[in-house]
């Protein structure tokens, strides 16, 4: 090798180092993925999968809070409507139920036995491994279901962060698995 290719390929370096860590070019990062995405699912068929792209979502949306039972109390009141609800996804054969919607309190307080249809529902979803809570982090103290939807689901295990990270332009492109928090209130 000579002294002329040592000297071409050294500075070929430092210039790819130095242009890679400039913060303008930071936004191309989401560019680079998305095109890697891309190139895998066009070149790569050594893998034989084929993707079951049936997917149905239940959403809570606009129609459903404006109709019974829903419209008539606030969202901590409708744990016996979703567990009937899950128990039904469940018994068709659903293959994972995830709720992004998080009911840190409960009813339990002020009529006892009120969320049992919900936690024995989140129980026997947990037992065949369907189901998913959702947790938020936006300061120090997570956002937590409440403690018996949290027991019933067999903790940590599958309850995960609804907290999503959006790139500069505005995509979203990664979902946190953790959070660092200093909670001491003994949650699971």
């Amino acid at each position: 090798m000579t002294a002329q290719a040592i000297l071409f390929g050294s500075a070929a370096v430092v210039i790819t180092g130095l242009t890679l860590g400039l913060p303008a070019l930071d936004r191309f990062d989401g560019l680079t993925i998305d095109i890697l995405h891309w190139l895998k699912e066009r070149t790569d068929s050594s893998t034989g999968r084929t993707v079951d792209s049936q997917a149905i979502v239940v959403a809570i949306d606009e129609q459903t809070y404006a109709t019974p039972p829903f419209s008539r109390g606030p969202k901590v009141t409708w744990t016996r409507e979703l567990g009937t609800v899950l128990d039904g996804l469940r018994t068709a054969g659903a293959k994972a139920v995830g709720f992004d919607v998080i009911f840190p309190s409960t009813m339990e307080s002020f009529a006892r036995g009120f969320d049992r249809e919900f936690r024995v529902a989140l129980l026997k979803a947990a037992q065949q491994d369907l189901v998913v809570l959702g947790k938020a982090q936006h300061s120090d103290t997570p956002i937590l279901p409440e403690r018996g939807q949290q027991v019933a689901v067999f903790g940590q295990k599958n309850i995960r962060a609804t907290s999503l990270n959006e790139d500069p332009d505005g995509v979203i492109r990664s979902v946190p698995l953790t959070f660092d928090t200093n909670a001491s209130d003994g949650q699971v």
